[in-house]
């Protein structure tokens, strides 16, 4: 399954599922490095990051702010 960090909120981060629902997942769980934005992949009840996917999507969102404000 994959994920996407909404955000950090003390010990748990919120996380947005491919349905479109949120789920709070403790931190100890995560990569030390998770922040909002990245994009995890879940296995067997283990979570990693997906930087290609982190990656495009952040450049996506920037190629839309860009089009937003010129």
């Amino acid at each position: 399954m994959r994920l996407i960090v909404d955000r950090i909120e003390g010990n748990l981060a919120v996380c947005e599922k491919s349905d479109k629902s949120m789920v709070d997942i403790h931190l100890t769980k995560l990569p030390v490095d998770v922040k909002a934005g990245d994009v995890l992949i879940e296995k067997d009840g283990n979570y990693e990051l997906d930087l290609t996917e982190t990656e495009k999507r952040k450049k996506r969102i920037q190629a839309l702010m860009e089009d937003l404000f010129e």
